[in-house]
């Protein structure tokens, strides 16, 4: 789960960040589990602050 709150603070940071975003999408979709929490928490700009 810490992973999970690090990896979305630096999406939230690095939102134009084509590599990273690439790398969410890999995870969502070939990970169930990962795709459960991520979506369950979106993340803003508000709270990389």
């Amino acid at each position: 789960m810490a992973r999970h709150a690090s990896l979305r603070f630096i999406a939230a940071q690095h939102q134009d960040d084509a590599e990273l975003t690439q790398l969410i999408g890999e995870l969502t979709l070939k990970g169930p589990d990962f795709a459960a929490m991520w979506t369950k928490h979106p993340y803003d700009n508000a709270s990389a602050v």
